[in-house]
């Protein structure tokens, strides 16, 4: 009989280590981040009104949809962004793109803005960045549901605001294309949106190489991970 009981722990403990429980430390969650938005609304451009969606096409600008890559200049020289930064309609409202609980929230004067930050209640692994926002509708310790209105876009110029979205890790320190994560049930339609939203810029601006479409991972992710700030 004590042959018998010591078998059967060993067989026990044998199918423990080798399932994943939410109290392991592991890199493959049970339940798996997911996002259902990006934080925007994005539609096909109307010349009638000059938008597509929250996105104003302004020609002066060289972009108003930052891709995940992106290069942009800073005072330390050039820099890829790990995010997707718009530049839209100042009175937009701007929302979360996850469920997650409010952890960060940080007003930046030299913006005169806020960063609010998220960790995922899916995954507890991933921090959500929401840059520049302003007229805050939420606070520290809320918890937020994918499409909750955060509040309005920083200021980008006198007829722009700004918002930008971010999906980190933070046991490896990468920041993530928003795609890799996408509810799978929404991720086509949202791809489209994204890609037609490009494709729409292009044409306005008369342009058709300021996007780098064919070598992208995702529409609008020259790459599916990246180091974090």
């Amino acid at each position: 009989m004590k042959h018998i009981f010591i078998f059967v722990g060993i067989a026990v403990l044998i199918i423990m280590t080798s399932c994943n429980f939410p109290w392991q430390d592991d890199d493959s969650p049970i339940i798996p981040l997911v996002i259902s938005g990006l934080g925007v609304t994005i539609t096909d451009y109307d010349s009638s009104t000059g938008k597509a969606g929250d996105f104003i096409f302004v020609p002066e600008e060289q972009k108003v949809f930052l891709e995940f890559g992106a290069q942009v200049s800073s005072p330390d020289g050039f820099k890829e962004l790990p995010t997707f930064e718009y530049r839209i309609d100042p009175n937009a409202n701007v929302m979360a793109i996850t469920d997650g609980k409010v952890t960060r929230m940080v007003y930046q004067p030299d913006t005169q803005d806020y960063e609010i930050g998220a960790i995922s209640t899916q995954n507890s692994n991933y921090y959500i960045g929401y840059d520049h926002i302003t007229a805050p509708t939420v606070g520290l310790g809320d918890h937020l549901v994918a499409g909750q209105i955060l509040g309005k876009p920083g200021t980008w110029s006198a007829s722009l605001g700004r918002f930008e979205i971010m999906i980190n890790n933070s046991k490896n320190g990468l920041s993530y294309c928003p795609f890799v994560y996408f509810d799978t049930s929404l991720k086509d339609e949202y791809e489209q949106k994204i890609s037609r939203l490009m494709a729409d810029w292009e044409l306005f601006k008369g342009n058709q190489s300021i996007y780098d479409e064919e070598n992208h991972i995702y529409p609008g992710c020259r790459y599916e991970d990246m180091v974090s700030y």
